[in-house]
Formats: structure tokens, sequence, C-alpha cells
């Protein structure tokens, strides 16, 4: 069985992911919001969706709505995969004959099924835009580590000790809220930007 059922009451399947099944409304800002970033090992609990609006709300202040829409998105994946952390992907790609790591190629499918969902699967395909979604990603996990985490017992990779963190303000919240802040958020970023793309 490689489908799971959803919030919306849909049989999502994982190795054949289609947008018709992506829903924004329950599906996606709920199991955000009830995912911890690094596992829940935080200060207090920090979720995916808080992540993703932080992200998102930092490239709207910097005039940049595209990053912003696709930053929203970026982690959509997890409200089906879970959110399985960096280190644990790569211990996976380690084990596996041939360094093809699967885990990525799942993810890619289902951001892609997310991205068309939402209208915006031209984001997806914007390498360039895809650079900036990743850099200011490790912008955030940098000022997220400092602030939810602590000293770091020794360094990390040194794309995340490099990184200079973005101007962030955490504070503890309820996946209620994490889930009503990413659908406005949704409206807000990636709804008019999709209205442009099919207008355009």
């Amino acid at each position: 069985m490689t489908w799971m059922q959803t919030r919306s009451n849909r049989a999502f399947d994982l190795l054949d992911p289609r947008p018709d099944l992506v829903d924004f409304h329950f599906d996606v800002p709920l199991a955000l919001a009830r995912i911890n970033r690094f596992l829940g090992h935080t200060l207090y609990p920090w979720s995916v969706a808080q992540h993703c609006v932080a992200g998102a709300d930092w490239a709207t202040a910097q005039g940049n709505n595209r990053l912003a829409a696709a930053f929203l998105l970026h982690d959509a994946h997890e409200a089906y995969l879970g959110d399985i952390t960096t280190p644990a992907a790569q211990a996976i790609g380690a084990l596996i004959p041939g360094g093809r790591n699967p885990i990525k190629d799942i993810k890619r499918a289902i951001d892609g099924a997310i991205f068309a969902a939402a209208g915006l699967g031209s984001l997806l395909d914007d390498a360039a835009l895809m650079r900036e979604v990743a850099d200011l990603d490790l912008r955030l996990l940098r000022a997220e580590r400092d602030a939810l985490l602590g000293p770091p017992p020794q360094p990390w990779i040194r794309a995340a000790e490099t990184a200079e963190p973005i101007a962030v303000v955490f504070r503890p919240s309820s996946p209620a809220v994490d889930a009503e802040i990413w659908r406005s958020r949704f409206v807000g970023y990636a709804l008019p930007l999709a209205a442009v793309a099919v207008g355009g």
C-alpha cells in the first residue's frame, strides 16, 4: 500500500501523486501545522507551517512575490511524507548502492503535484528561483537553529554554518493558529500569482 488517507478523506498515492488530490484547505495546512521542525527537538514547538510562513513573509518584505509563493510551498510535500530530516535522508541514501536516493525522487514528484495543483508549476521549473528557495531555507534554518536549539554540540554542514540568518520573530503558537496563518498566506501569496500565470 503506497497511498495514505488524508484529513479530507482523499487517497493520496505517494508513488503516483496527482494534483487533483492535493487539498490546500485541510490537508496541507493542518498537517504542516502539526509537524514540528527538527523532530521536535526545540525549545518549544515550531511547526513546518511556521517555517514556511516565516520564509514567505521575509520574501514578501523584500518585494519578491515569486520567492514568497515558492517558499510557502517548498515543504508542502511534508504534509504527505512527514519531515524526513536532512540527516535521516542522507543516512538512508548512504545505505543505497549507487548513490541514488529515492526519497528525493518521491519528494520531487509530490512537489510537482502540489505546485501544479496551486497553478504554479512554472515556479518549480525555474532553476534560479529554486536556488533562491534553497538559499533562503538555509538562512532560515540557521536562524531557527540559533534561536530554538541552542549551541550545537558540533558543527553542522558548512552551508548552514556560513549562512546569514534572516530576522525572524519566534513565538510559541498552536496548530490551529499555524494552519490558519498558512492558509491565509496561500490565499495572499500563491493564488494571486497563479491568477497572473493563468491570465498571462
